[in-house]
């Protein structure tokens, strides 16, 4: 049975680290949390129809494994839903709902250091995790340390804290985004003064081309559009909404980029006029 913790934990710490690599990736996002719930939902099969051989397998258990796909699973589905509101909303909503997810985030960790230096004063007293359903902790004797399992069932055992540790790390991280200033030093302004559709044409064609690269992976349809609000701060909300709705067109699909194509040519054909010298 180690072999398969470990194989599991090997698969999820590569999923994580892919995802660190790129956190506002929604795509490698997806594909870590339904990695971490459907092995969680097989590690909820041990001990019961598969029992620990020896303690080396109880600890690697309780310690490593069942943790670690624990928080990845909780931090994983946050995160997932934090981005959901990023590729629906505009900036502005977007940027409400981090304060308000921080806020959460900071109040837990506030209520996690009291909790913590309560419980420091006498491990007997430790609430238990439920409250219908009252874990061993408080029928162990004073002086006792709980076992691992019983941790986990702790309103704040350590796959808790990790959770939201990463997630506020993963919060501040996009504030940080948002909060970057594109202004170029010249202090010029540039404006793209076509429609949301004309710029979504751009950003959808940039996109299929496979022509804009971030850290040296092909950019998603999102990062492009970032990299267009970056330029004229100007920020595409819904960008898959708009993105279905130029495809659904009856007649032409790309009337922006059909003009420019057409612009170009007609250029491109006129008689050139000579510098001054």
């Amino acid at each position: 049975m180690t072999t398969q913790l470990t194989k599991w934990q090997a698969q999820l710490q590569t999923h994580l680290s892919q995802h660190q690599n790129a956190p506002d990736d929604h795509q490698i996002a997806n594909s870590a949390f339904a990695l971490a719930e459907a092995g969680l939902e097989d590690l909820k099969k041990y001990p019961a129809q598969f029992p620990f051989k020896n303690m080396a397998d109880h600890e690697q258990y309780y310690h490593v494994v069942f943790p670690l796909f624990v928080s990845a699973h909780q931090y994983l589905g946050k995160v997932r839903r934090a981005l959901q509101v990023k590729l629906a909303y505009d900036r502005d909503t977007y940027t409400d709902f981090l304060e308000r997810e921080t806020e959460t985030v900071n109040q837990f960790l506030k209520y996690h250091l009291q909790y913590s230096q309560y419980s420091a004063f006498d491990p007997a007293d430790t609430p238990s995790g439920s409250i219908t359903q009252p874990t061993a902790i408080s029928e162990r004797k004073k002086g006792t340390t709980p076992t691992a399992a019983q941790q986990l069932q702790l309103p704040f055992h350590p796959p808790a804290l990790k959770t939201h540790v990463d997630y506020k790390r993963f919060l501040e991280r996009e504030k940080m985004e948002l909060d970057k200033v594109s202004m170029p030093a010249s202090g010029r302004v540039y404006e793209f003064v076509g429609s949301q559709a004309d710029a979504m044409e751009n950003i959808e064609g940039w996109t299929e081309m496979q022509v804009i690269r971030v850290n040296g992976q092909v950019a998603t349809l999102r990062q492009v559009a970032e990299m267009w609000t970056a330029w004229f701060q100007k920020p595409i909300p819904n960008i898959y909404s708009k993105k279905r709705v130029n495809q659904e067109r009856k007649k032409e699909k790309a009337p922006f980029i059909t003009k420019m194509a057409e612009a170009l040519r007609d250029a491109a054909n006129r008689p050139r006029v000579k510098r001054r010298p």
